[in-house]
């Protein structure tokens, strides 16, 4: 009898699927058959005695191209086809085979073999096997059987029932590894596959075929490589070769231990708890049948659908079922019973259960803000001198006409905004605000000039007075900006707020060359935040606006600030994340105060600078990492000098060294708390080169040079992608621990310096085909199955290195960004990533995934997504921003990237060439250099509704709720009523009304829990 394997070989096993190639850290297959480690020794052809050749059943081929909007390719029906392709992720091959017969015997080796239809070159392969029965004449990508069935849960594609996913397993076939080859038989050339035995194994007992296609096949690569199907003739019938063992294993694993079942967070709901049973060959099971019903009879039971049980975890690993679509308040037995890798069966555990009663719906509460109501006012106004109102600050007036975009920017005449708004009543001459502790707040005054000009204009405001003589001070927490105009297309936006404090202007023109040339109107953007800590209460104050024309009369406004009880949290629970490239504040006479400015600048407006440090080449910034020493397995950190003077302050909670403290001029949102993430160095050339002729990529082969050079050329691909080595087995052990050795060091001075608050993040970026980079593979938004093995590699590498080091406190993001392709990345990132963002194509698809994934991970190795993209462009609608953050949040996002650079400064034109949030002091127009960043408004309004979703958040995590709950309540009010949470009809009136609903909620809770009672429905 074997000894019991390892948690990682068997994660490597049930999670990752890895092959058997030589040089692998985690040899899956190995460990679990204690097969020899040389190169595979493929079967003769024709097989000899002893190998068992079956033919394969259906087959079909699985179209994913665009979708699901344009779902044609996604519909397509393959079928009847004598001919199918292998063309990467786009074209993927699906094959089921009859094992029935062989059921109980073990598989010591196994071979797919296709015969192809065409000359298009293969050059790997990728098998997965299908965790879901499906029919080749019903089956697409978009359904199991067309026209409606889905493959797993509802708005799944083919992708949650193979790649990986849901429990389905993974093989790959490279030559390098002598795991796949080419060869010709009776007049045809066939391509071939070594197997790892473990999917054989679950076709036999628990899955419903494979899934195949080419591992490398790129867009760039081009071709239609295709394989004869069973309807072509026998002869090129796509079959598997197979070799049992002589003996059987006819010992069962042991029981699930400690089976327990609680309520789910949706009604009717239930998740199963246990932990991972021993295996006396294998070491673990290999899979769980899941069962439940009325009574104690486990064959009576209803068995659950196979892709809702996870692959079974090493011994003791804690694991989690979630079953739906149960009768509430009904008693149920569950089962759950283990099986190994021949089908010996343990005793079923059991528990019984009684499904929770239907809920009471949880309506929102109503706020008290009042309706806008235009009727019996004029718009405010000094005769021959100037109009004037107040705007929220989701409002884009244009410059020209006074007009809101939901007006009309173009038109004119829309006065009954200028009247009343949710800001603004123009009878009682106020602005009227409302906020929450903790939070900034917002409103726009407008000016119009009613002559050829308004001169020296300036616009101050008081401290604000409030109960029992408490007092805001304006000084330390009002801000205003002159709105800088931008033009895209025809039309004239204002984008940049401009300062009116030191060392800018404090005073203004209308019109103004610099900054709204030929403007009537001309917005000042005002930003209060209220303090943590200010009592409960309605404040009141002034604004008073003075120009040349006022002469001497200045115009005065009142202002009022009602502050609730509620507080904002310091630390972000939704992240906004500034995506950018490189050092955006290295400028200006004290590079590291413009870098201070940055980071203080974004941190009040609850979001984090996060800027790539590294280029194409490889190079990254000095300051963004510490200097190394020594190389390969050597190689560690010298000093932390420079990165600790510049970035240490932004992670700290230490008041004495922290950033964001009024020593340091900060006043605003999360005061003394760090960043929330931040990029590392850390890729494929960092801390080890790829390029090292030592410890570089396949340094025992032909050289990392031969690869870089084939990759320079697209000439060169075919040759590239056919002949380069697997990295799992090219790296030699000495780059992967530099890697190892400075993550450890990383973390074990993260955590001397008391930095555990901050996520540190490691993104991968480059492309094979981005001029003068070197890697072999697209890490970022990954194409190919062999791009998600590269991913994998490298971030079990790092985990590798965090795991050693035996720090636990430091978090880390181990990231990857992905557009389209997210369903297929065939194991490659369970369970290396935790940090997700998804392209906002397959975000706007994907998303229900996210509900189940979470259920088959381990619970240490969580994960959390983000999207990117959606950001509103500059002409957009002020609440563009606030109606996508809504509907990600509802679908179960943890966050936003909204632009891919946060920092493409354009000045006078923006578009979505250049989307810049923060722009760079380098050159203001009508100043020229100042040290720090211009805040844009669109940045203003995502700080509005991720404020909106921290109140969702609190009630979320109120006693009895969760996020499921508060999304029901959310959307009865202000959604469409769509599948995927769409808020297309949100308007500025609605968001305002929303964020007042979830004051009240929280006022309700709060006044409540004072009580001593509970109340969730109003």
């Amino acid at each position: 009898m074997e000894e019991p394997v390892s948690r990682d070989a068997i994660l490597a096993i049930r999670r990752r699927g890895l092959d058997r190639s030589p040089g692998l850290a985690l040899v899956a297959l190995q460990i679990l058959l204690a097969l020899a480690p040389a190169g595979y020794g493929w079967f003769a052809i024709p097989p000899g005695p002893g190998v068992t050749t079956v033919l394969d059943r259906q087959d079909t081929q699985f179209s994913w191209y665009a979708g699901p909007a344009d779902q044609s390719e996604w519909l397509l029906n393959k079928g009847g086809s004598t001919a199918i392709r292998l063309k990467g992720w786009q074209d993927v091959s699906g094959f089921t085979f009859d094992l029935s017969t062989y059921r109980g015997q073990r598989v010591v080796a196994a071979e797919l073999h296709l015969a192809r239809a065409n000359g298009d070159r293969v050059t790997s392969l990728v098998a997965s096997t299908i965790n879901t029965d499906w029919e080749q004449s019903r089956a697409c990508w978009r359904f199991r059987a067309l026209p409606d069935t889905p493959w797993t849960f509802d708005h799944s594609d083919f992708s949650s029932a193979a790649f990986g996913n849901f429990g389905s397993l993974v093989s790959y076939g490279f030559s390098d590894s002598d795991t796949f080859r080419t060869y010709t038989n009776s007049g045809f050339t066939w391509v071939a596959m070594a197997l790892d035995p473990a999917l054989v194994q679950a076709l036999m007992l628990d899955h419903y075929g494979l899934a195949v296609t080419d591992a490398r096949l790129h867009l760039t690569f081009g071709g239609n490589p295709t394989v004869y199907t069973r309807e072509q003739n026998a002869t090129v019938q796509p079959r598997l070769l197979v070799q049992f063992a002589a003996s059987s294993d006819t010992t069962a694993p042991a029981p699930v231990g400690g089976l327990v079942a609680a309520a789910g967070d949706a009604c009717g709901s239930v998740v199963l708890g246990f932990t991972a049973p021993a295996d006396p060959e294998d070491g673990a099971a290999f899979g769980y049948q899941v069962r439940h019903g009325p009574g104690a009879d486990y064959a009576a039971a209803t068995p659950v659908a196979r892709w809702r049980i996870p692959r079974p975890g090493a011994p003791g690993e804690a694991q989690q079922v979630l079953l739906e679509d149960l009768a509430p308040g009904s008693n149920y037995t569950f089962f759950v019973q283990s099986y190994d890798s021949v089908g010996n069966t343990s005793a079923p555990a059991r528990v019984d259960f009684t499904v929770p009663p239907v809920r009471p719906a949880i309506t929102l509460a109503e706020g008290d803000l009042p309706v806008p109501d235009p009727a019996g006012r004029s718009v405010r106004m000094v005769p021959g001198v100037l109009r004037y109102f107040a705007a929220s600050e989701v409002a884009r007036i244009n410059p020209a006409t006074g007009n809101r975009i939901e007006d009309g920017y173009e038109g004119t005449g829309a006065d009954d905004y200028k009247k009343a708004n949710v800001v603004w009543d123009a009878a009682a001459n106020t602005i009227a605000l409302r906020g929450c502790r903790n939070e900034v707040v917002g409103a726009q005054l407008v000016l119009q000039r009613l002559g050829v000009s308004l001169r020296t204009v300036g616009v101050e405001v008081s401290d604000l007075s409030g109960p029992g003589g408490a007092i805001i001070p304006a000084k330390q927490h009002v801000e205003r900006f002159l709105m800088h105009h931008v033009t895209s297309g025809a039309s004239a936006y204002a984008e940049a707020a401009i300062p009116l404090a030191a060392p800018f202007p404090t005073t203004f023109a209308i019109p103004d060359a610099s900054h709204n040339a030929g403007g009537v109107y001309q917005s000042i953007y005002l930003d209060l935040f209220v303090p943590s800590r200010a009592p409960e209460g309605l404040y009141t104050g002034l604004v008073t606006v003075s120009a040349t024309e006022l002469a001497g009369d200045p115009v005065r406004i009142g202002l009022t600030l009602r502050v609730s009880e509620i507080a904002m949290p310091d630390a972000p629970t939704f992240v906004v994340d500034l995506n950018g490239y490189g050092n955006p504040w290295a400028f200006g006479p004290d590079p590291s105060a413009t870098c201070l400015r940055y980071f203080q600048a974004i941190h009040k407006h609850r979001a984090v600078p996060n800027t790539l440090p590294y280029g194409w080449s490889g190079n990254v910034h000095a300051d963004r990492g510490p200097t190394l020493t020594g190389n390969g397995p050597s190689r560690r950190t010298a000093s932390w000098s420079a990165f600790d003077a510049q970035y240490g302050r932004f992670f700290t909670r230490d008041p004495a060294q922290s950033a964001f403290t009024s020593a340091q001029g900060y006043w605003g949102p999360g005061v003394n708390t760090p960043v929330s993430h931040f990029y590392t160095p850390f890729h494929e050339m960092w801390p080890q080169s790829m390029l090292d002729p030592v410890y570089g990529f396949d340094a025992a082969g032909r050289g990392p040079a031969h690869w870089d050079a084939l990759r320079a050329a697209s000439s060169n691909y075919p040759t590239l992608f056919s002949t380069c080595p697997d990295l799992a087995s090219a790296f030699p052990d000495g780059y992967r621990q530099a890697q190892r050795n400075v993550i450890g060091d990383w973390l074990q001075h993260a955590v001397s310096n008391g930095w555990t608050h901050t996520a540190f993040e490691i993104y991968l970026n480059h492309k094979y085909s981005y001029s003068g980079t070197h890697a072999l593979w697209v890490l970022e938004e990954c194409e190919a199955a062999d791009d998600f093995r590269a991913v994998g590699f490298f971030h079990q590498t790092w985990r590798e290195g965090l795991e050693a080091s035996g720090v636990t406190n430091v978090p880390w993001h181990f990231r990857i960004d992905i557009s389209d392709r997210w369903g297929q990345h065939y194991g490659q990132l369970d369970p290396w990533i935790n940090w997700q963002v998804v392209g906002s194509g397959a975000a706007g698809w994907h998303w229900p995934s996210k509900r189940y994934r979470r259920y088959q991970r381990e619970a240490d190795r969580q994960e959390q997504w983000i999207w990117y993209g959606l950001g509103a462009p500059v002409s957009g609608r002020g609440d563009e921003n606030a109606r996508a953050f809504l509907q990600k949040w509802c679908q179960g996002f943890d966050g936003g990237l909204p632009y891919w650079n946060s920092y493409n400064t354009a000045w006078t034109t923006a578009d979505d060439d250049t989307p810049c949030v923060v722009y760079a002091g380098e050159a203001v127009p009508g100043f020229g250099l100042y040290g720090g960043p211009i805040i844009s408004q669109r940045l203003k309004q995502i700080r509005q509704v991720q404020q909106i979703i921290e109140l969702l958040n609190l009630w979320a995590a109120a006693p009895g709720m969760n996020r499921l709950r508060v999304r029901e309540a959310l959307c009865a009010k202000y959604g469409q009523g769509t599948w995927d949470f769409a808020f297309g009809t949100l308007g500025e009136w609605e968001l305002y009304r929303l964020r007042a609903d979830l004051v009240a909620q929280l006022e309700l809770l709060e006044e409540a829990r004072r009580a001593g009672v509970r109340v969730y429905v109003r």
